[in-house]
């Protein structure tokens, strides 16, 4: 279309060779261009808008934009890390202790042992891992909820009167 724009005023007499032939002779849109340097202008002006288009890119082939797969880490193993005391009095609930998950078929179990609670010095929890990699399990109000990612485990465990957050690595030593 701007081709076809741009030859059209190029072929335009100028107004003084249309008004002597007796009327407004052949018009375009451009018209309004007139004088010995209009063809040029006109020229000019098309060779710019054409200019500025972008010619359309090539598809990018499925290859190139593929990235390698991350590595997948199986989420089964032996996890090896540390707790460390969140909430709670450090004298009745320690600072910090090693924590060792044993995860088979994507769930472990997990004994909290509170013995500053004399009505429930242990609080059992079994975990079962979901595809995403989280997890979540309750024991009366105690709780044990985290994220399993490429061979890491942490989250948090409340208990009746301590809460920990941990962090451990499959064949981790801590």
């Amino acid at each position: 279309m701007i081709s076809r724009f741009c030859f059209a005023a190029e072929e335009s007499p100028p107004r003084a060779a249309r008004q002597s032939a007796g009327g407004r002779g052949r018009e375009t849109m451009l018209s309004f261009a007139t004088g010995p340097f209009a063809g040029a202008v006109v020229l000019g002006v098309c060779a710019l808008v054409a200019g500025c288009t972008v010619p359309p890119q090539p598809p990018q082939s499925a290859t190139a934009a593929a990235s390698p797969p991350a590595r997948v880490v199986p989420i089964d193993g032996s996890y090896n890390g540390i707790t460390q005391l969140v909430s709670g009095a450090a004298v009745s609930c320690g600072t910090q202790d090693p924590v060792n998950l044993q995860v088979r078929n994507g769930t472990f179990h997990y004994v909290l042992n509170q013995p500053q609670v004399p009505w429930q010095p242990r609080r059992s929890f079994d975990v079962v891992i979901a595809p995403d990699g989280s997890f979540q399990a309750q024991s009366g109000p105690a709780s044990i909820s985290g994220q399993v990612t490429q061979g890491h485990m942490h989250g948090q465990i409340i208990g009746d009167a301590c809460g920990y957050q941990f962090e451990a690595d499959n064949s981790g030593t801590w």
